[in-house]
C-alpha cells in the first residue's frame, strides 16, 4: 500500500487533540488498511472494466461521438493518515 508521509504520522504534536491524542496505529489496524485498500483496487479495477465494455458498446453503435461521459469523486476515505484507521474525513 503507497504510504505517504502523513501514514501513521509519528509527530502529531502539531495536530489538534482529536488526532495528536491517538495512539500509532497498531499492527492489526495496518493489516486491516492494506486489506482495505487492495480491496478498493479490485473494486476500481471492475469500475475500468465496465468502462471498457461501455466504451465498446458506444462505438460499436456509433454513439461514442456524441456521448460526454463525467467521472466524479469526492474526497475518499482516510487510510491511515494522521494515525486515523479508516473513515472518511
Amino acid at each position: 500500500m503507497p504510504r505517504d508521509p502523513s501514514f501513521d504520522e509519528v509527530d502529531v504534536s502539531d495536530k489538534p487533540a482529536e488526532v495528536s491524542d491517538r495512539e500509532p496505529l497498531s499492527q492489526t489496524d495496518i493489516d486491516y488498511l492494506t486489506t482495505l485498500n487492495r480491496q478498493r483496487l479490485e473494486t476500481l479495477l471492475a469500475v475500468d472494466e465496465a468502462v471498457v465494455e461501455l466504451m465498446d458498446v458506444l462505438e460499436a453503435t456509433g454513439e461514442a461521438g456524441n456521448t460526454l461521459i463525467v467521472f466524479t469523486s469526492d474526497n475518499g476515505f482516510l487510510l491511515g493518515e494522521h494515525r486515523i484507521p479508516g473513515g472518511k474525513g
